[in-house]
C-alpha cells in the first residue's frame, strides 16, 4: 500500500499492534513502549502522558505520529513550545532527523505495519457495500458493539445539545424560542423540516403565546405566516375566515411568509400531510404552550405522551388541505409521531437543559426516556436488522443511525470502534 492514513498508525500504536519484542529507534536503541499514553485530539502533540524505555533509560512524556518524518517540519512542530515534551516521534517513513526548538534530536520509531492489519484496513474503505464491515460485523462479540452504541447515543445527543446551544445563542437565550423551533422542525419530518423549521423561526413565541387562547387566531398566524391562505389552494369559509384573520395580525408583522413551494405532499400519507400537521401544532401551542415549563414536570415517557396528546380542531375532522372534503376522520398526535418528537426535540431538550445549568437529573431523565421509548422504524434501523444488529428502544436506534450517518456512510472506520476492532483483532494479525 502506497498511502497510509495516519489515524491507521494512530490505531497501531494505541493499540500496541505490532511486535513489542523487537522495537528500536532509527539510531538502533532498544525501545520498549510501557504505556502508549493517551490518544489527544486538539491541538499539541498525539498522545499525551506516555511512558517508554530507551536502552536503560526510562522517559515520560508525549508522542507525535506522523506518515513521514518531515511532516514534523511541514506542520512547523520545531518551533511550537507545545512539543517541547516529545520524547517520541512515531512514523511510517523516516525521510529526515527532525528536532526541537532547542535543536534536540528526537528518537524516531518507523512503527512497523502488519500485512494482514493493512490489508484487512484496504478491505474495509474499498468496500462498496451499504456498511464496510457487513461481512464481518456478525463475528463481533457483542459486548464490543454494545459499549460502542452506548457511547454513539450520548455523541449524538452531544451533537444535538450544540445545534440547541447554537440556537439559543440565536434566539438571546430564550428557551422556549428555542424549543419552539427544534419541535416544530419535528413536526415536519420526514419531508418537511425545512418549512417547519423556517416557520417557527419566522414567529416570535412571544407574538405566538399572546394570542395562543384562541385556537382560531392561532391557525391564522400560523397558516398564514405558512404561505397557505394567500398560496393557490381551494378556498371555504373557514379558510376565507382564517385569510381575513391573518390580514389583522400581519398589521403587527414584518416577518415573510415561508415560500408555499416549500411545502410537499407527494409520497406522504395524508395524515402527515403539512397541512395536517401545522393543524396540530396550533391545538398544541393552543392547549399545552408554553412548553419549556411544562417540561418540567415529566418524570416519563408517559407523561410526555401526556403532554403531547392533542387532535387538530373540528375543521380538520373532514379536511386534510384547506378548502377540500374529506371521509371524516379524526386528526390526533398518535403514538408513532409523538415518540418522533420526545427523540428528536424533548430528549435533547431535557439534555441540554441539564449540560447548560448543571442538572445531571434532566441529563439521566433524557437517557431514562429515550430506554422507555420504543425504537425506530426507519430505513436505517430496518437495513441494520438485515445484518442482525436489531435496536430495543429508542436508545439504541439513535446509536445506530448515529453510526450510520456519522461512520458508515463516511467511511471513517478508523474513528469507529467496531472497525478498529475488526481491523486490529490480534487473530487476524
Amino acid at each position: 500500500m502506497k498511502h497510509i492514513p495516519e489515524k491507521l498508525l494512530h490505531v497501531i500504536w494505541k493499540n500496541q499492534l505490532y511486535d513489542p519484542e523487537n522495537l528500536q529507534t532509527t539510531h538502533g536503541e532498544k525501545l520498549e513502549v510501557i504505556h502508549p499514553g493517551e490518544s489527544h485530539a486538539d491541538a499539541g502533540p498525539d498522545f499525551f502522558n506516555a511512558r517508554i524505555r530507551i536502552n536503560d533509560t526510562s522517559w515520560a512524556g508525549n508522542v507525535e505520529i506522523h506518515v513521514n518524518a518531515s511532516d514534523w517540519i511541514r506542520h512547523g512542530h520545531q518551533n511550537d513550545r507545545a512539543y517541547d515534551n516529545v520524547i517520541l516521534h512515531v512514523v511510517r517513513y523516516n525521510d529526515c532527523e527532525i528536532t526541537d526548538r532547542h535543536d534536540s534530536v528526537i528518537p524516531v520509531l518507523v512503527l512497523p505495519c502488519p500485512d494482514k492489519l493493512l490489508n484487512s484496513y484496504r478491505q474495509l474503505v474499498s468496500s462498496e457495500k451499504w456498511i464496510s464491515c457487513e461481512d464481518r460485523i456478525g463475528s463481533l462479540e457483542p459486548v464490543y458493539l454494545h459499549q460502542w452504541l452506548s457511547a454513539l447515543t450520548t455523541e449524538r445527543l452531544h451533537d444535538k445539545y450544540l445545534r440547541m446551544k447554537s440556537v439559543l445563542n440565536r434566539t438571546q437565550n430564550d428557551w422556549e424560542q428555542m424549543l419552539f423551533i427544534f419541535l416544530a422542525s419535528c413536526f415536519g419530518i420526514p419531508l418537511n423540516q425545512l418549512p417547519f423549521e423556517m416557520l417557527a423561526g419566522a414567529l416570535d413565541i412571544r407574538e405566538v403565546m399572546r394570542i395562543r387562547e384562541n385556537l382560531f387566531r392561532t391557525e391564522a398566524l400560523l397558516f398564514g405566516t405558512a404561505g397557505f391562505l394567500t398560496a393557490n389552494l381551494p378556498s371555504d369559509y373557514y379558510t376565507e375566515s382564517l385569510l381575513k384573520e391573518y390580514g389583522t395580525l400581519k398589521t403587527t408583522r414584518k416577518t415573510d411568509e415561508v415560500p408555499f413551494h416549500l411545502w410537499k405532499f407527494l409520497r406522504l400519507r395524508p395524515g402527515a400531510f403539512p397541512s395536517v400537521r401545522l393543524a396540530l401544532l396550533a391545538s398544541l401551542i393552543h392547549l399545552k404552550f408554553p412548553l419549556a415549563d411544562a417540561t418540567g414536570q415529566i418524570r416519563s415517557k408517559n407523561d410526555l405522551y401526556d403532554l403531547l396528546r392533542v387532535r387538530a380542531g373540528d375543521y380538520w375532522n373532514t379536511h386534510y388541505v384547506p378548502g377540500k372534503i374529506s371521509p371524516p376522520r379524526i386528526k390526533y398526535t398518535g403514538n408513532t409521531f409523538i415518540d418522533i418528537l420526545i427523540i428528536n426535540a424533548i430528549v435533547p431538550y431535557l439534555f441540554t437543559l441539564g449540560k447548560m445549568r448543571n442538572l445531571p437529573e434532566k441529563t439521566e431523565l433524557a437517557i431514562y426516556i429515550l430506554e422507555e421509548v420504543k425504537k425506530e422504524n426507519n430505513d436505517i434501523i430496518k437495513k441494520w436488522s438485515e445484518f442482525g444488529i436489531n435496536a430495543e428502544n429508542a436508545f439504541e436506534s439513535q446509536a445506530l443511525i448515529q453510526l450510520y450517518q456519522n461512520y458508515c456512510s463516511q467511511k471513517r472506520c478508523l474513528d469507529c470502534q467496531i472497525g478498529i476492532r475488526l481491523i486490529s483483532f490480534r487473530k487476524d494479525l
